[in-house]
């Protein structure tokens, strides 16, 4: 039993190694280096991950069906990951998640290459080798102790401050993305408080367009003086611009909603909690219709006017 045991460890610690090195690896090589020091700082960052990534694998190993099941996929997600992060710096955001689920097969076939083809399918032979090996070579089904103390060690790592960035490195940020996707789906999803009772409108023949420029800063309209003519249409009309609205969020389905309602930097929460100002013309019986120059997704079009 005791032979098993150590084998067992021997076996996590290089399976944690292969994943550590070809995956977590990713999200700090591209991170600058300019001396020594910012190496070793990098280095702890990344055993500081892959420590805690030897607790998940040993918890996963522990059972041989459930490691035979889980570490493939893991490893299919974790390549998919540090490929887009060596290749385009690309890091796992809700922001991604969102555009990879609602962008079309067209589009995300854009992103493969035979590299990442490679890459992936080379990468994934491997796990299946790893689970193989576990399930033939390493003869006890499951370890109980070590299963237990396993996830013990890796709760306790994840709940202490000082390595929070655990949960940004891969394949951790699989998880906690995915999460922080689905609790901004269960916000969305929610009714929004309407403000329009009582609300009364005495001109039936003003016409409202109102134009939305996401992703702008608005330092940057010449309508606002910046120092080049990028506004030079709108400047020939009655343009009333409102220079001091932003967001602090850098995609749509997160903006739209701060940028309609009241929400500002004392109040967040009401980009959650009410309806946009369009609300007010509907109460008023104004026809109103949203134009843009992107897709209708579903992500983009559950905000309640």
């Amino acid at each position: 039993m005791k032979n098993a045991l150590i084998h067992f460890y021997i076996f996590s610690l290089i399976s944690t190694l292969f994943l550590g090195i070809c995956f977590t690896s990713a999200d700090f090589l591209t991170i600058p280096v300019e001396m020594g020091k910012d190496l070793l700082v990098i280095a702890f960052q990344w055993a500081v991950v892959t420590i805690a990534l030897f607790f998940l694998i040993t918890l996963l190993a522990a059972n041989k069906y459930i490691f035979a099941i889980t570490f493939p996929l893991l490893t299919f997600l974790s390549s998919l990951l540090a490929w887009f992060r060596l290749t385009m710096n690309s890091a796992l955001t809700p922001m991604i998640l969102d555009a990879a689920l609602e962008n079309d097969i067209r589009t995300s076939g854009d992103l493969c290459s035979p590299g990442l083809i490679i890459f992936v399918l080379v990468t994934f032979a491997l796990s299946i080798a790893f689970a193989i090996y576990r399930i033939k070579r390493i003869a006890t089904q499951t370890f109980v102790i070590p299963a237990c103390v396993s996830a013990l060690l890796l709760v306790g790592m994840l709940q202490i401050n000082a390595v929070k960035p655990i949960s940004e490195r891969i394949p951790f940020n699989i998880y906690y993305t995915f999460m922080k996707y689905w609790e901004e789906k269960q916000v969305i999803s929610e009714d929004r408080t309407d403000l329009t009772e009582g609300i009364q409108c005495c001109d039936e023949e003003v016409t409202v367009v109102f134009v939305l420029g996401e992703s702008l800063r608005p330092d940057h309209l010449g309508l606002n003086g910046y120092e080049r003519n990028t506004t030079p249409l709108l400047a020939k009309e009655e343009v009333i611009s409102f220079p001091y609205v932003y967001t602090e969020q850098t995609y749509t389905n997160r903006s739209v909603p701060h940028l309609l309602t009241r929400a500002d930097s004392t109040d967040y929460s009401r980009a959650y909690t009410e309806k946009s100002f369009v609300s007010f013309f509907n109460a008023c019986d104004f026809y109103t219709v949203w134009l843009a120059n992107q897709e209708a997704a579903d992500t983009y079009v559950y905000f309640k006017f």
